[in-house]
């Protein structure tokens, strides 16, 4: 819960223009790309317009956000801020235009392939022993133990028609995972 004295409360307007129809923070920003107005108390930076809000109207309940009907983000002026969840925030924000999505060659421009590391340079390539495999992984429905049983089934079996089915109902997976538990897509390291 934020608190301010009579103290912050002066400090805090000496950073606002209250000059035109939006109250402008003059102070410090969050960044170029985000330039919501930053105030600061102690070591903690606040968002401006939220202390506008709780200096005006009190505190804001648990799980709201302080959002703009000017959708000027340096604006202060308690009336032009209203109180709203963070779904009806990114729904305001869509509404009025002001989402980025980048997508293809925009999203290209703004990441490119070269960026990220790909084959020898690959942080995988470089430490494998800290890529988790097998029964390493959180989401492993085989054990290793269970990989080399169904290896051993499908290597010995004369007839394979329907034993991808079985093996799968046995070991509780599709027939996909044994298929590629069997032709060495997936468990390689086993």
């Amino acid at each position: 819960m934020m608190k301010f004295t009579q103290s912050d409360i002066d400090r805090f307007n000496t950073k606002v223009d209250k000059s035109g129809e939006c109250w402008l923070w003059t102070g410090g920003v969050k960044s170029k790309k985000h330039p919501y107005g930053k105030f600061t108390m102690g070591k903690r930076g606040i968002k401006a317009h939220r202390v506008s809000w709780v200096i005006a109207n009190g505190p804001i309940p648990d799980g709201l956000h302080v959002l703009h009907r000017c959708d000027n983000p340096r604006c202060v002026r308690p009336w032009h801020l209203f109180l709203g969840t963070h779904q009806q925030n990114m729904a305001d924000m869509s509404a009025k235009g002001r989402r980025t999505c980048l997508k293809g060659e925009d999203w290209y421009a703004s990441h490119p392939p070269e960026s990220f590391p790909s084959g020898d340079d690959n942080w995988t390539r470089r430490h494998p022993d800290r890529v988790k495999r097998g029964e390493q992984t959180p989401w492993a429905k085989l054990s290793d133990k269970a990989v080399a049983e169904i290896r051993a089934a499908w290597s010995s079996a004369d007839k394979k028609y329907g034993l991808r089915k079985r093996l799968a109902e046995a070991h509780g997976v599709s027939k996909y995972t044994i298929w590629h538990v069997v032709t060495n897509r997936t468990w390689t390291h086993v």
